[in-house]
């Protein structure tokens, strides 16, 4: 099941994604009052409530062996939303470099926000937001869409790049699609980019719930 967080514009550019998706920011390096939270190369932020332990620990080591990934300087932040589970009970399981609780509020979108909302001085070059338990994740790796926009269509250049199957993306023209005409998207790279929409084609991801 894939949602999508909203996106918005106010120092920095974060535009919507489904499932996954990543965030760049280019800016000096600021420090925040936590000193847990200063500015890295690449950040995966994973919301987690009850998903498997044992899989979720596969995928983050997955993330982890990314040939692109292993050049930075990644860290894997998790956010808890189910009280009911241990936090460092959890970090050791998934080897994570931090955990930490939230209350079970909003989807996945919600800990998006509150992540950007909390470390906003520093967020990261890049930041992967995901679920814990995502599609895309096989007993033997990453399914090849995946691991194939990761290891050979990222680089620190990224601005915005959905991590879903090629067949969920979409080639719309400021609104114009053959399924109909969602002016929707107009408004909203205006909104994004503080500029026109420009003819010639836009790809925008699909999501269902």
């Amino acid at each position: 099941m894939f949602t999508c967080a909203v996106g918005w514009y106010i120092e920095h550019k974060l535009l919507h994604a489904c499932q996954v998706y990543s965030f760049y920011k280019q800016k000096n390096v600021y420090f925040h009052h936590d000193s847990t939270f200063r500015q890295k190369d690449f950040d995966v932020v994973l919301s987690y409530y009850a998903e498997n332990p044992a899989s979720v620990a596969r995928y983050i080591s997955y993330l982890r062996n990314i040939s692109t990934l292993r050049k930075l300087d990644l860290r894997i932040i998790v956010y808890n939303k189910n009280s009911k589970v241990n936090n460092t009970s959890l970090k050791e399981v998934l080897k994570a470099d931090h955990i930490h609780l939230l209350p079970n509020i909003g989807r996945e979108g919600a800990t998006y926000l509150n992540h950007i909302i909390e470390n906003y001085d520093t967020v990261a070059n890049h930041t992967l937001f995901s679920q814990a338990g995502v599609e895309g994740i096989t007993n033997t790796g990453l399914v090849k869409w995946y691991s194939d926009r990761l290891e050979n269509q990222f680089n620190i250049s990224v601005g915005y790049m959905p991590l879903v199957s090629n067949d969920m993306i979409s080639k719309y023209d400021c609104g114009f699609h053959q399924s109909g005409n969602y002016r929707r998207l107009v408004e909203l790279w205006g909104m994004l980019e503080q500029t026109l929409c420009p003819p010639g084609g836009q790809a925008v991801s699909k999501h269902k719930y």
